[in-house]
């Protein structure tokens, strides 16, 4: 009989360590939702000028939301955020709609809700995961990437100068 009384006091202990995370986790899910509301309203009342102000104002407490809540992956916290302020500026330079950014953030929270059930199942079994790419990501989220800046793009060839092109020992110039 006390042997099935220990084994029921762990099984509750494991069943509260499971649920006590997630709990946190959602607290911080609600403090950064109610972040970006707070901040936005502020842009619509004209106190904050632009999405990318409305991003760097929430940042601070996201942030420390997902801290108090111990959340273990640290890394989907900045993935998610550098993208929503990457998204902010192409709204603010009218390069993509608030509706197109909506919808990257939406599939982008998809994919880190998936890596995040990925790596805690991998602990779950006593692994170590190796986290995923951001580009693996952020793939294919046009509105989340930052666009190559021109100092990044090589240079085309002018009229003037040869073309050259390697393959393997020969070099063929026009």
């Amino acid at each position: 009989m006390r042997r099935r009384s220990i084994l029921g006091v762990a099984i509750l202990l494991a069943l509260q360590a499971c649920v006590v995370p997630q709990s946190r986790k959602t607290e911080a899910d609600e403090a950064a939702r109610a972040a970006f509301a707070r901040c936005e309203a502020m842009r619509q009342s004209g106190a904050l000028k632009t999405h990318l102000a409305v991003v760097d104002c929430a940042m601070p407490k996201v942030v420390a939301a997902y801290e108090q809540s111990a959340y273990p992956f640290e890394d989907l916290i900045y993935i998610s955020l550098n993208a929503r302020r990457i998204g902010a500026q192409k709204i603010d330079r009218g390069k993509a709609t608030e509706a197109e950014v909506q919808r990257d953030l939406g599939e982008l929270q998809t994919r880190v809700a998936a890596e995040e059930r990925r790596r805690l199942d991998i602990i779950a079994y006593g692994g170590s995961p190796q986290p995923a790419a951001p580009d693996t990501l952020l793939q294919g989220l046009s509105t989340l990437t930052p666009m190559p800046s021109a100092a990044a793009l090589a240079p085309a060839p002018s009229a003037s100068s040869p073309t050259c092109f390697s393959f393997t020992a020969a070099k063929s110039c026009r």
